[in-house]
């Protein structure tokens, strides 16, 4: 009885330890490349191409950086440029989803569930597909080579709509009736009662859709013509592409790598301040009656 006990109370520290040593590796295999790609943003020349390899700089340089800003991009305005229209897209988006997720989940009305399978299959449609009815509408309406045309498509979320939907429909249906007993409106109902339930939600949605701004390629490539109007994810590019080198040349990969930490670095500080909320979000699955 004793050895069966011992055995029973050793196979949860076993597994325990399984799993952490299962993360460790995964964590390993995470941040090495990321310490050695921000490694390469400090490391001159003849380091670059050493084999094997150095992890980190030994003689650390901010020549990789200075040839970022020789190139002649205007990083200030690609910030700006790709922080209002990440910032602009994830409010509206943040705005009408949340609205329309609540309407889908407690509301009752003509077609709802068809308006909601509609929905859902925009999710399918690849954003290589859009392109031309897109392109078309922002000339017609002059709006080419115009940052604010980029958050025109992003306005409002598919996926955003979904998770709202999905995360408010855990809400408790008693505290949404409770409040129209005493007189709320939908408006206030929604202000003071769902958002503040939906934090968690919110948070993680900020997270997912801020990457998606941040990292917004084609649809900026296709219509913005000058540098001045370019984003970070653009400009990254455009460091790629005139560091790619040329005949015998070797491709510059400090310089890259510096634009690429540049690209970077704001977002992770996007992520750090909401990550508790992204946590939230997936252990939590709302209140239950």
């Amino acid at each position: 009885m004793v050895a069966g006990r011992k055995t029973v109370g050793k196979r949860p520290l076993a597994v325990a330890l399984i799993n952490v040593f299962i993360l460790l590796l995964l964590l390993v295999w995470v941040i090495i490349p990321l310490v050695y790609g921000f490694g390469m943003a400090f490391m001159p020349g003849d380091e670059l191409y050493k084999i094997p390899p150095n992890l980190y700089p030994h003689k650390p340089t901010l020549r990789n950086f200075q040839k970022v800003i020789e190139a002649g991009l205007n990083l200030a305005a690609l910030y700006w440029n790709t922080f209002i229209t990440a910032t602009v897209a994830v409010i509206t988006t943040l705005f009408f989803s949340t609205l329309a997720g609540y309407a889908f989940a407690k509301f009752r009305f003509f077609a709802r569930d068809q308006l909601f399978i509609l929905v859902i299959l925009k999710l399918m449609i690849p954003e290589a597909a859009l392109l031309i009815p897109w392109f078309y509408i922002v000339a017609t309406i002059g709006m080419l080579n115009n940052i604010f045309a980029i958050v025109m498509p992003s306005l409002i979320g598919a996926w955003s709509i979904f998770f709202m939907r999905q995360y408010i429909q855990s809400v408790p249906d008693s505290l949404i009736d409770s409040a129209r007993i005493d007189g709320a409106g939908e408006l206030r109902i929604f202000g003071q009662i769902i958002v503040p339930v939906i934090k968690p939600a919110i948070g993680a949605a900020v997270i997912i859709n801020y990457m998606y701004a941040w990292n917004w390629f084609m649809w900026p490539l296709v219509i913005l013509q000058t540098n001045d109007n370019f984003t970070m994810n653009l400009g990254l590019n455009f460091i790629r592409w005139l560091e790619s080198g040329g005949g015998d040349n070797p491709t510059d990969y400090g310089t890259v790598m510096a634009m690429s930490m540049l690209y970077t670095v704001p977002f992770v500080i996007i992520y750090f301040m909401f990550q508790r909320f992204f946590v939230e979000s997936i252990t939590l699955s709302g209140l239950k009656e």
